[in-house]
């Protein structure tokens, strides 16, 4: 079921399987696994950020496209 509610920061649950970096045209695979949660600060159409503050750690994803948009200056 997916939850409506839109009130941030929204702290989520997580099951990790695994994870990778791809740049510069190569994947890198991280040795990442397990169960844990993180909050969700913001989301709009071309960031998502979240925070664990367990570890201090914030992060923010782009999608692919408007991230070489943006870089590209187009």
């Amino acid at each position: 079921m997916q939850d409506s509610n839109t009130n941030l920061p929204k702290l989520v649950k997580a099951n990790i399987s695994g994870g990778q970096i791809t740049a510069w045209g190569r994947k890198i695979p991280l040795p990442i696994s397990g169960t844990g949660y993180f909050s969700v600060m913001y989301v709009d159409e071309t960031i998502r950020v979240f925070s664990d503050q367990k570890k201090g750690t914030v992060s923010v994803q782009m999608q692919a496209d408007k991230l070489r948009r943006l870089t590209s200056g187009q």
